[in-house]
């Protein structure tokens, strides 16, 4: 029975030991816990995609005679987005989350066009180009997290970009003249993506569609009869696919 009661004893302090080795040991490297739902926290990735910008322009046109014709063009120009982003994610619910993001991003999208008008009997031909040359976007998310492997999502807040036009008015009287503007405009967007787990717990990949708004630009010129003033309205859409790693 003493015996017994010996080896009883020693199996414990044995186990006990082992298990404050494990917990509390100050050079032990504990293993690495996925959270519950892998997105939750910090994280930073990059992305690339595609750009569909719809540039509306206004055109006054005014004469020597003072009158003046208004005229309208829709230009539609295509071209590659890539960039970073990063972002924090909150879990409300087992099923719900709510996130902030902010990105940059290059892009190329561009159209052109030339057009023909005709005021106070005189030609005047414009050639002119416009650009998104880069934007960015701040964002709030709110989204639904099923099967802990796959988050669904809404988004939407602040978007600028720096867009440009640029042109020749060439009539048929007088000298060509050339305008240029370009800024940095602050508009809104919003969107919807889904984002789900890749080979590790801390990797994520994304699929995101964004709907931009970054309000107009003018610019005018003045040739020898002919005055020219230009409103753009640039919007854009583009669809991009991401990674990302959380901390």
């Amino acid at each position: 029975m003493r015996r017994l009661g010996l080896g009883l004893l020693a199996t414990t302090a044995l186990a006990t030991y082992g298990a404050e080795a494990l917990a509390g040991s100050p050079g032990a490297n504990p293993p690495y816990l996925a959270p519950a739902v892998p997105w939750v926290g910090w994280y930073a990735g990059v992305n690339i995609g595609g750009s569909w910008a719809r540039a509306q322009t206004d055109f006054a046109i005014t004469g020597f005679l003072s009158t003046t014709i208004g005229a309208s063009d829709s230009l539609t120009g295509t071209g590659v987005i890539g960039g970073g982003q990063i972002g924090y994610n909150w879990l409300v619910d087992p099923n719900w989350l709510i996130g902030a993001e902010a990105d940059i991003q290059g892009s190329g999208a561009k159209a052109s066009a030339t057009r023909f008008d005709t005021v106070d009997g005189e030609g005047v031909t414009t050639n002119y180009q416009t650009k998104i040359e880069w934007f960015g976007t701040v964002r709030g998310q709110l989204g639904y997290v099923y099967d802990r492997r796959v988050l669904i999502y809404a988004t939407g807040g602040l978007a600028y970009g720096n867009v440009s036009t640029s042109g020749t008015i060439v009539p048929a009287l007088g000298s060509p003249a050339s305008f240029s503007n370009s800024d940095v405009n602050v508009g809104w967007t919003v969107g919807a993506g889904v984002e789900g787990m890749a080979w590790d717990p801390r990797w994520t990949w994304k699929v995101e569609y964004l709907y931009l708004d970054l309000g107009s630009l003018d610019a005018s010129v003045p040739t020898t009869f002919i005055k020219t003033h230009a409103t753009t309205n640039f919007t854009d859409q583009i669809v991009r696919a991401g990674l990302n790693f959380h901390y």
